[in-house]
């Protein structure tokens, strides 16, 4: 009989901080919604929540952000195993914890903090974690059904120029050897890879926070005991502002395109796009879009 086992999820980002392309009125409600339904799906599963990092989009969030999630986290029936992202840590550095929003939950007890070995269902599959920074590690045990859950960029198309080679999931089967499947946050599009009896699950970004996602749909994962997986859809939006005009638009697909054909990966990120906007002249509504999305995403 086929059980569910855990419920994976990622890149939540929850802040008070309203983003530029979404109304200000409903924000809180909106991230609660999203909360609401991944506590309804791991509550009727009857499986833990496992949340693959950046929980918070800062690492000292507001009080009224805590509270909320402490209130939604006090529903679970199994509990939320979780590891830190780059945004939930000071300095992106796990040495900094302790000053964290991320610490106020795990010291609530309602947050797992990275798991070692982690049984899952009567062992049917058992969870190991490691926070963001952390090298993919040579399990201390072997067991069957291994499952790795981390935060760190893994793709399968290169999200960005110049993307380290080390994310494409090519490189990232080679690490897994002992493991049955890798769960990852950090890209914001999600997505499962299979190779053989190996799984790659990205569960990309759990609300839609930047222009860039407004056409993005976020799905939480229902892992069950064969090792299918089920996507369940988390709510979305079409009420977002400051959409750009058709002119600044079709700068912005000039942009990308050239972009991407004429990257010079010596180059910074940064540098690349003020490059690039150089390049095709772009108005100050482009430039400014651009860079919204660049504060947006803690470039």
């Amino acid at each position: 009989m086929t059980e569910a086992l855990a419920l994976f999820c990622s890149d939540l980002h929850l802040t008070s901080q309203v983003p530029s392309c979404r109304e200000a009125f409903g924000w809180l409600g909106a991230q609660e919604s999203m909360l609401q339904v991944l506590i309804d799906t791991a509550n009727k599963a009857d499986v833990p929540l496992c949340i693959a990092g950046d929980i918070f989009h800062k690492p000292k969030e507001e009080p009224v952000v805590e509270s909320l999630i402490i209130r939604m986290l006090n529903k679970l029936k199994r509990g939320c195993y979780a590891i830190p992202g780059q945004h939930d840590l000071p300095g992106h550095s796990i040495k900094r914890i302790q000053e964290s929003s991320y610490n106020v939950l795990v010291q609530t007890g309602l947050v797992t903090h990275c798991p070692q070995y982690e049984p899952l269902k009567q062992q049917q599959a058992v969870l190991h974690s490691i926070p963001y920074g952390a090298e993919i590690p040579f399990p201390e045990y072997v067991y069957n059904n291994l499952i790795l859950m981390a935060h760190q960029m893994v793709y399968t198309v290169e999200p960005f120029p110049g993307a380290p080679e080390s994310g494409n999931v090519s490189a990232i089967y080679k690490k897994l050897k002992h493991y049955r499947m890798a769960v990852f946050g950090d890209n914001h599009q999600g997505f499962i890879h299979t190779k053989k009896d190996k799984i790659i699950l990205n569960c990309g970004v759990a609300i839609q926070r930047t222009r860039a996602e407004i056409d993005y749909i976020p799905h939480c994962y229902l892992l069950l005991s064969d090792f299918t997986i089920k996507k369940m859809a988390l709510p979305t939006t079409t009420k977002f502002v400051k959409k750009v005009d058709s002119k600044t638009d079709e700068q912005f697909n000039v942009f990308i395109s050239t972009l991407r054909e004429k990257q010079e990966v010596s180059l910074s990120f940064r540098e690349n796009l003020k490059k690039m906007l150089e390049q095709i002249q772009a108005d100050q509504d482009l430039q400014d879009m651009v860079w919204n999305i660049m504060e947006e995403c803690n470039e």
